[in-house]
């Protein structure tokens, strides 16, 4: 198709009239046409050809549209963490799914549901058009750092990622759509940063647990037959997934396969596990199977109660309640309490056994390496990082400005120095962080109940029970606490360990008197 049209006109118009009649009449495939222009050299004409064009140039041009599109969403925030998939959450019906990993170390399964397996086929598609792309190449992270989203391969495929811990030369990622763990080698792997675009979607994958029942472990771990059997078993999906109820950041379900067998009895029947007894009545008296029984049964009750009370301060909304009271938020108008996706670090004072303090770490999605905790004693417990408390000298092995939360809950009443802990607390808290505290009501009409439960605190002491079930050998250590010292140095007198009672439940005065 060609048209006439002379050099004085062609210089008068950007667009011939037949240009914009097109570009009007066919607005959806009108940039399938391609324009060139031939000039008569003797009469001064300029044809306009207009042809157009092959599919192959038509292809290109939505290729190179799509990557302006997905480019144009712009690089996720340093604080944006990926949403929990919704059916985390759904304890009241059964739906379909695929295991697409198992985790020896957490005990956990990792569930995708079916009817978002083709989000996850859509996703890993346009992951790999776009950061296979050259024009991905100036999304390149030089410097890896940890707590953040990024972009990387698995099996030469592009995978949404969580990079949990960097030690230099090494990192532990987490594939958040596999929910998959690796440590891996920083100078092997390339690491993009995350598009919006890419980031709409909450992790596909699902952490979980087999509900009633309990491995047999190997140092605290899933035995590797275990392990093997679990990821044999997983092949012959999808199952049929009965939620019970979401705990500690998993959901507890039992799995049915298309005969409906379930799962869960497999394992047992197979020797791997056995059947959870939470009962407090089942065993007979004396049994020594009711201590430990009792142990995890009071050390689970006390994580879930302090992680829901916690949850209602971070999910804050005006109808919240927490665990025992109505929760009441002065002022009313008040539209959040804590911004979660600004915690990056954590101290927990008087972290005991350190338990609820890597529950709590767990649920802000935070590494070993970012979550503390101190106490007068020197526990153990491989998932959060210690730090040395002096008490005497109110001081705390951390940095000035060291992390965005701090947690206390009934600990305050035991300081002697108040007003110097406080001010080390403060020290170490970044500027805009959160401390929060729980502690007993001190007010004098609740003086002698919060001595009562003082009592008690130090008869569980002295009987070892809930928080001080494993603390046996912590205090053969230097404790700078002289009451623990004494008592732990003379537990063979009775007498010993009633004064030790008297002086500990007298030691709530000095808080109730500020009060």
């Amino acid at each position: 198709m060609s048209e006439y049209t002379t050099r004085d006109e062609q210089a008068k118009f950007s667009k011939s009239l037949l240009h914009e009649l097109i570009q009007l009449a066919l607005p959806n495939t009108y940039k399938n046409f391609t324009w060139s222009t031939i000039e008569g050299d003797k009469s001064g004409t300029v044809d306009n050809v207009i042809r157009l064009s092959d599919e192959a140039d038509a292809e290109e041009r939505q290729y190179q549209l799509m990557l302006q599109n997905i480019g144009s969403s712009g690089v996720v925030s340093v604080d944006f963490r990926y949403e929990e998939n919704p059916f985390l959450f759904t304890n009241d019906e059964t739906w379909l799914g695929y295991v697409s990993n198992v985790d020896r170390y957490k005990h956990a399964i990792y569930i995708q549901p079916d009817c978002m397996m083709s989000c996850m086929d859509t996703l890993t598609q346009e992951l790999d058009f776009y950061y296979s792309d050259p024009v991905s190449e100036k999304l390149i992270v030089h410097k890896v750092a940890a707590g953040l989203p990024r972009v990387s391969k698995y099996e030469e495929v592009y995978h949404r990622v969580y990079i949990k811990e960097n030690h230099f030369l090494k990192c532990v990622i987490t594939y958040v759509d596999l929910d998959m763990t690796e440590e891996v080698q920083v100078n092997k792997v390339q690491f993009k940063y995350l598009l919006k675009y890419f980031a709409a979607l909450p992790a596909l994958a699902i952490p979980c647990r087999l509900a009633d029942i309990e491995y047999k472990l190997n140092n605290h771990e899933m035995t590797l037959e275990t392990y093997k059997e679990l990821n044999d078993l997983r092949q012959t999906g999808p199952f049929y997934i009965e939620p019970c109820k979401t705990s500690n950041g998993a959901l507890l379900v039992k799995l049915y396969d298309v005969d409906e067998s379930c799962f869960n009895d497999i394992i047992v029947g197979k020797g791997l596990a056995e059947v959870e007894d939470c009962s407090l009545t089942s065993k007979s008296t004396g049994s020594s199977d009711a201590k430990p029984s009792l142990n995890k049964w009071e050390d689970n009750s006390r994580i879930n109660r302090h992680l829901q009370d916690l949850k209602v301060i971070f999910e804050f909304s005006s109808n919240c309640k927490s665990s025992s009271h109505p929760f009441h938020v002065t002022p009313s108008n008040l539209q959040q309490i804590v911004d979660r996706q600004k915690i990056k670090s954590y101290f927990d004072l008087g972290c005991a056994d350190g338990t609820i303090t890597a529950g709590i770490g767990d649920y802000l999605g935070l590494s070993k390496e970012n979550i503390f905790g101190g106490d007068v004693y020197e526990e153990q417990n491989e998932q959060i990082t210690h730090v040395k408390i002096n008490e005497k000298q109110s001081t705390i092995d951390l940095p000035s400005d060291r992390v965005d939360l701090i947690t206390s809950f009934v600990t305050f009443h035991h300081i002697d120095q108040l007003e110097s802990t406080l001010s080390e607390l403060v020290r170490i808290l970044r500027p805009g962080g959160y401390l929060i505290v729980r502690e007993h009501d001190c007010k004098n009409e609740h003086a002698l109940r919060v001595k009562y439960l003082n009592f008690i605190h130090a008869i569980m002491m002295i009987a070892k029970v809930g928080e001080f079930a494993n603390s046996s050998s912590n205090h053969n250590t230097k404790n700078e606490n002289a009451s623990h010292e004494d008592y732990e140095n003379n537990t063979n007198t009775w007498l010993t360990q009633k004064s030790f009672i008297i002086e500990y439940t007298y030691s709530i005065n000095s808080l109730s008197n500020m009060c």
